[in-house]
């Protein structure tokens, strides 16, 4: 479960930009980084949620109009996000538990080296192809794949060396086996 010393506010949503669920972003003066961020993170009804980007147009100065997953349309963008502060997870911001900025190469190598695995297809020995990896949580006790299936659902895999049978670098596979019902959960 994602705590408030995890994260680092980076913006607001300001509002609404057309109807299609598209919605200005201001940033504040905190860097972070762009690319290694798959969504942001909201507090709704005091539960931090990760809401997954899916299109951002930066457009200078501070400012982008971000699609978001699941939000269809200006009405949804506006009951879940208006006014809301954006955060990104501690480790985006590259920054130490008190706030002081790492400089270039701190990161754990443990986290270097599971960031390969995005965009690597988890294939299970009982499952067959599970999905996608997009994006890694490292902030619970156990580090968890987020994985995209087939269908577009999003679920979680722990990162765990009993689950993985064999790295497939050249075709960017993980074979696995994983408990049974995992997947279903």
């Amino acid at each position: 479960m994602l705590q408030t010393d995890d994260l680092i506010p980076v913006g607001k949503a300001g509002k609404t930009h057309g109807y299609r669920g598209e919605v200005t972003v201001f940033f504040n003066d905190i860097e972070f980084d762009e690319d290694g961020v798959r969504y942001f993170i909201v507090s709704i009804d005091g539960l931090y949620t990760p809401y997954f980007i899916e299109s951002i147009r930066y457009t200078g100065s501070g400012t982008a109009y971000i699609r978001f997953e699941g939000i269809e349309d200006d009405v949804r963008a506006k009951e879940i996000l208006i006014g809301k502060t954006l955060y990104v997870e501690r480790v985006h911001a590259h920054l130490d538990n008190t706030g002081n900025r790492l400089t270039e190469g701190e990161e754990t190598e443990e986290e270097d080296a599971l960031y390969r695995f995005i965009h690597y297809t988890i294939m299970d020995r009982s499952a067959g192809n599970v999905g996608i990896i997009k994006d890694l949580d490292l902030q619970t006790a156990n580090p968890l794949f987020i994985v995209e299936t087939l269908e577009g659902k999003r679920i979680l895999i722990p990162i765990a060396e009993e689950f993985i049978k064999e790295i497939d670098d050249e075709h960017r596979l993980l074979h696995t086996i994983l408990p049974e019902g995992l997947i279903t959960l």
